[in-house]
Parts: C-alpha cells; sequence; structure tokens
C-alpha cells in the first residue's frame, strides 16, 4: 500500500511540475455542484447534515474572495493547481469518515458530489494546458484508477492499515486463521 501511496504521490507531483507557473485552475463545475448540493442540504432537517458539510458546500458555491490591499474592493483569488488537489483529497478524505463502512450514507455521498465536480474542473484545466500536463494528468489518473480498484475493498483497507500499525496481528490472522484468539 505504502509503495502504492509513494508511486500516486510521485504521479501527480509530475503534473503539477509541468503545470506552467502561475496558472490557476478554473473551478465552476465545483461551484454548480456546490450549489446543488446546498440547495439539497437546505430542504432537510437542521439535524440532518452536518454543519461541516453545510460549510464545505457553502465555501464552494462561489469563488474565493479577499480585499485588495490597495484599492480597497473584492477580487476573485483563483485556486492553483496545488489547492485543487488538496481539496480534492480532503474531500475524499471526509466522504470517506462520513462512511466508514461504505454504505452509501447521504453525506459521503455529497462529498463525492463535489469532489467528482473538482475532478472534472481539473480534468479539464489539464487538457486546456495540454502538452506534458495532459499526459502527466491521465498516467497519474490511470495508476490510482488501477491501484484503487486493487486496494479499494474495505478488507483489503483495513487489513494495509492494520499491517502498517500492527503488523504481526496482521500477519498472526493470515498464517493461522479461524483461530478463538482472532
Amino acid at each position: 500500500v505504502k509503495g502504492f501511496r509513494d508511486t500516486k504521490d510521485s504521479l501527480y507531483s509530475a503534473v503539477s511540475k509541468a503545470i506552467p507557473e502561475g496558472s490557476t485552475v478554473p473551478v465552476s463545475d465545483t461551484h454548480k455542484a456546490a450549489q446543488t448540493v446546498l440547495e439539497e442540504l437546505e430542504a432537510l432537517p437542521e439535524g440532518f447534515a452536518k454543519s461541516s458539510l453545510r460549510q464545505r458546500a457553502r465555501g464552494l458555491t462561489k469563488p474565493r474572495t479577499t480585499i485588495d490591499p490597495q484599492t480597497g474592493e473584492s477580487i476573485e483569488v483563483p485556486y492553483t493547481w496545488e489547492e485543487a488537489q488538496r481539496i480534492r483529497s480532503e474531500l475524499g478524505d471526509f466522504a470517506k469518515q462520513a462512511d466508514p463502512r461504505g454504505e452509501g450514507t447521504r453525506e459521503a455521498a455529497a462529498y463525492l458530489q463535489l469532489k467528482n465536480a473538482l475532478s472534472k474542473d481539473m480534468e479539464k484545466f489539464a487538457e486546456a494546458t495540454g502538452g506534458d500536463v495532459w499526459d502527466a494528468y491521465q498516467a497519474a489518473n490511470a495508476y490510482y484508477a488501477s491501484g484503487k480498484k486493487t486496494l479499494g475493498s474495505n478488507s483489503i483497507r483495513l487489513i494495509a492499515d492494520r499491517a502498517e500499525t500492527d503488523p504481526e496481528l496482521v500477519a498472526n490472522i493470515i498464517l493461522r486463521p479461524n483461530r478463538p484468539s482472532d
């Protein structure tokens, strides 16, 4: 699992390195998806969705802004590739936290909807940028998809996570299955 993560990180790092300096990722699909998620959440009883999901959806519904220190006017602050990548990873992590057993919770589905929209924005950016960026992005995504298919099951993920913290326990379970102590 660690080898997969290291290779994945290396491939996505290659995408980042190929992006021209100063480039920003348009996130119009993300804004639309966040607005849809927020509208769906607003239609639900207040206690249904965690306030953190509502807050994240609100934060993604419109462009980020800041005040220009020279003019005092509000200006848009676009996302860099690294920021978009970090947010996409966080959304995926939030989805896993919202549904640790893989049962398909509404909250997890909302996070995945946001993550997928951001992925779509990132893909459009990489394709429009072309060249090495597009090639590196396709290679990283293909590698990630194949690894996720292999390592993505809950059982494999649990064993791999436990193997990192308690390898002896995992070895005992594998070498001596179905014993009362297991």
